[in-house]
Order: C-alpha cells, then structure tokens, then sequence
C-alpha cells in the first residue's frame, strides 16, 4: 500500500468516527495517524499539499476537520493561501465556513485545542494554543 492510499485509508477512518459518533474526540487517533503519515514521508509533501487541497475541495466526501487538524502542526503556507483564496471566490465570500475553521488553526489560539488530547499536552510553539 502506498503512503498515500494509507492517508486516504486513514481519512475514511476519520470521516467513519465523525459519522458514526459525531465527536471530534472519536476521530482523534485516525487525525493524529494521519498527521504522522504526513510527517513521516517529508519528501512527498506536495503531494499533501494536493491531498489537503483535495479535501478541501470535496467536503461533501471528506471532513474538513482534517485540514484543520494536520495544519495546526504543519502550518503549511500552500494551504493557507488555498483557504485564503476561497474565501475572495465570490461563491464562498461569505459562507465558507470550513475555510475560516482552518485557518483558524494557523492562528496563535485555535479554538478547538481543547476537543483534543494531542493539542492539549503540546508545549507553546508546538501547535499548542
């Protein structure tokens, strides 16, 4: 299996615990497995980047919550343009909702820290606050 199908394995997992509980906390170990498979193949990281972008585009199929997750760490700039972007198309001005979620994760206190264990044990300047 390659590293991508193991991130889109991991998506639906993700996706699968939201479903069937409706709790960010159930989701949490599948997000925090996806942030490692990112981590852990840095050199494959526009293809993440395209991944994310890909969620984004398709919410009706994936969560947005991992976005939001994976970019409280990883921060990455391509992504943050991407939401940025969509928030000026005329069509999401005023109700991308999803947009402003995740780029809440790039501000210095994100709102949902709280809902997960991973983010509440992180140490400031680690995805923390």
């Amino acid at each position: 299996m390659s590293t991508l199908d193991e991130f889109w394995n991991e998506c639906g997992r993700v996706n699968q615990a939201l479903e069937t509980t409706g709790d960010d906390k159930a989701a949490e170990p599948h997000l925090v497995r996806v942030l490692q498979i990112v981590e852990s193949n840095p050199g494959q990281r526009g293809v993440f980047v395209s991944a994310f972008i890909e969620i984004m585009e398709h919410p009706q199929k994936w969560s947005e919550l991992i976005v939001e997750f994976s970019m409280r760490k990883l921060l990455y700039p391509e992504v943050k343009a991407y939401a940025e972007a969509r928030l000026q198309r005329e069509e999401h001005k005023f109700e991308d909702m999803a947009a402003r979620h995740i780029l809440s994760a790039y501000e210095p206190t994100w709102p949902l820290k709280a809902n997960f264990a991973y983010y509440s044990s992180k140490k400031p300047g680690d995805g923390a606050s």
